[in-house]
């Protein structure tokens, strides 16, 4: 991972739970609310986020997938699409779309 990025995400990002089935781990990163307030939508290398949809810039470990659970100050998210992103010297981060539970 880029130090630069892991720096920044180890002591500037917020610490979220990553849930897989009866597994869990706790990662950093920066949570983003996409398409709410001055945006209706967000064109991302995710595609078209419609408001009220989130994205997650994290680690590159642990590897998060479609259909994980992230759990930032008590509510929790579905992961919709995950992705690594590459720089010039490999894997730099992760990139998640994400909805809150219980919504589309």
């Amino acid at each position: 991972m880029n130090l630069v990025l892991d720096h920044a995400m180890r002591n500037y990002g917020v610490q979220v739970k990553l849930t897989r089935g009866s597994r869990s781990w706790k990662t950093r990163g920066f949570f983003q609310t996409m398409g709410e307030g001055l945006y209706n939508r967000v064109q991302t290398s995710l595609g078209e986020q419609p408001g009220g949809k989130y994205t997650f810039i994290g680690q590159v470990s642990p590897l998060m997938a479609t259909g994980d659970t992230l759990t930032l100050d008590g509510k929790n998210y579905l992961v919709k699409k995950a992705e690594i992103v590459y720089d010039g010297k490999g894997p730099a981060y992760q990139l998640c779309g994400c909805v809150r539970k219980g919504t589309a």
